[in-house]
């Protein structure tokens, strides 16, 4: 499914409810981000050793 075809709003579903989902894809968009760049800086700390 393409980014486009992601954001198009189905009639079926409400604005409001939409407009939560896209705020929450953005959230976890972030959280995501935010998680590999600590992991990434881990795996450097560590050497590349698996604990």
């Amino acid at each position: 499914m393409s980014e486009y075809e992601r954001l198009i709003k189905p009639e079926y579903i409400k604005k409001e409810i939409k407009r939560q989902h896209l705020d929450w894809m953005d959230v976890m968009g972030k959280q995501v981000k935010v998680n590999f760049a600590q992991h990434v800086v881990q795996v450097k700390k560590d050497g590349g050793r698996v604990k």
